[in-house]
């Protein structure tokens, strides 16, 4: 039983809200949790999802008021599809790496955010961003880079980083399988320690 999820659903305006969390531990507690995150985000995305801050506030609210001392961390993006605009909100989680096709250069994030179930009065901020044709959001779980290859060295996120830097620059498809294959040649298996989830969204037209 497993405690990393992923999740996304469309707006009344057709926008896209998008939610990735792994939570504490395994077993029967993180699937709980997994199961009152997945609950919280069918009915607050759709009044909060356009304000990503205010809804990870309100998710951890409810968090910490269904179970006590259960944590998870969070990412939580909102897609614009009018305004061509994705905005953030983070609770302890690494942040996606997101390409900046125009620039060549992945994009540094800054929203702050505690874990998920810390603290009820926490709150979350929220940042904005334009997007272009070509740009490339990577939402992924600590699964993958904390995965040990045979020196005991993890994945990590730089060689994430490169390995998805060197697939788009040779146009290499589909771009996930890419990044599954070199971590299983870097750990020399395909079994892995811990839950690893990915999910990848590419601008590659103009957003409508």
């Amino acid at each position: 039983i497993g405690g990393d999820f992923i999740s996304t659903l469309n707006d009344a305006e057709g926008n896209i809200c998008v939610i990735i969390a792994d939570v504490e531990g395994h077993g029967i507690s993180a699937s709980l949790v997994t199961g009152v995150l997945k609950s919280a985000f069918s009915f607050l995305a759709p009044v909060y999802g356009n304000r990503p801050g205010l809804f990870m506030t309100h998710l951890n609210k409810h968090l910490c008021k269904m179970l006590n001392r259960l944590y998870a961390t969070c990412y939580y993006a909102y897609i614009n599809v009018k305004d061509n605009t994705v905005s953030f909100a983070k609770a302890g989680h690494h942040h996606p790496l997101f390409w900046r096709s125009a620039e060549k250069r992945f994009e540094s994030i800054e929203v702050p955010g505690p874990l998920l179930g810390l603290l009820e009065s926490a709150e979350y901020g929220t940042e904005t961003y334009d997007l272009t044709p070509g740009d490339k959001i990577l939402f992924f779980t600590d699964g993958i880079i904390e995965e040990r290859g045979g020196d005991s060295e993890m994945f990590g996120i730089g060689r994430l980083e490169n390995i998805f830097e060197y697939a788009i620059a040779e146009n290499i498809q589909p771009l996930i399988d890419y990044l599954i294959v070199e971590l299983n040649r870097y750990i020399l298996k395909n079994t892995y320690e811990d839950d690893i989830t990915i999910l990848l969204y590419e601008f590659n037209e103009p957003v409508i």
